[in-house]
């Protein structure tokens, strides 16, 4: 009686184990697989980004929302906003957690498929720019700019500037609990509290921060100065072109006294 007990035992045992692993195996082949791409991201501490033709594939098998950083090679703002926030910890987390990441240079020349049409580059000023920079930046062209699309990638809302780490924390949450649809970002930030803190300057002292105020102080009285200079130039200038135009003008008077 005793041994037959155990043996049921055993076998209900295995066959909890048996069902948990495939449920697991089901969960794998309805989209829940493991993405090598993105586990490298995480074990590196980085945010996995990938262009928007992939993201938009990923987003079909596992439905998830999409930030998009849309840059320029000639941004500063954007590499500026590259390590001071898309490489801050918390922020690498949550993006991976919640969000198809894309980075999308908005002059790129190679043609882009999404959502069934091609996006080709535009010649236009001095650099141009690709058609699909319109839908993502909804017509504006500044940069850098954080768009985001819903899980049928249909477009939430633009950000447009640098953001630090305590700033872009809440437009985040702000779209990934879905509070856009009730709220404005201004109402939703009222109640929101980030765990992330405010930028310190570089010497991380407020000593270092009138170091920087006194350094554009200086740029300030610089440019000043230099723009001066400029003036008084302009004016020498125009003292030497007044004074020479008066030489020409009394040399044909003396030319025209001879004649008379």
């Amino acid at each position: 009686m005793i041994t037959y007990f155990c043996y049921m035992k055993s076998s209900y045992f295995l066959l909890i184990l048996l069902t948990f692993a495939l449920g697991w195996q089901a969960c794998t082949s309805a989209g829940g697989q493991s993405d090598p791409e993105l586990e490298k991201a995480i074990a590196e501490g980085r945010i996995y980004w990938m262009d928007i033709e992939t993201a938009e594939k990923k987003a079909k098998q596992q439905p998830k929302k999409v930030l998009v950083d849309a840059y320029t090679d000639w941004c500063g703002w954007c590499k500026k906003m590259d390590k001071a926030t898309f490489e801050h910890p918390d922020i690498v987390k949550y993006v991976n957690d919640n969000f198809y990441a894309v980075k999308y240079n908005a002059e790129t020349k190679t043609p882009i498929e999404f959502k069934g049409e091609t996006y080709n580059f535009v010649q236009g000023g001095r650099r141009g720019y690709n058609e699909l920079t319109n839908v993502l930046l909804k017509g504006r062209r500044g940069y850098p700019t954080i768009s985001f699309l819903d899980e049928k990638m249909e477009m939430i809302n633009a950000f447009p500037g640098f953001k630090t780490p305590d700033k872009f924390d809440p437009i985040l949450h702000y779209v990934n609990d879905g509070a856009y649809k009730t709220k404005s970002l201004n109402e939703f930030e009222m109640n929101f509290k980030t765990s992330i803190a405010e930028p310190v300057s570089a010497s991380g002292s407020k000593e270092g921060l009138k170091i920087k105020q006194t350094g554009r102080k200086k740029s300030v009285v610089n440019t000043a100065t230099d723009n001066n200079n400029r003036i008084q130039i302009n004016k020498e200038d125009l003292q030497r072109q007044i004074q020479q135009q008066n030489a020409k003008v009394k040399a044909l008077k003396k030319v025209e006294l001879k004649k008379q």
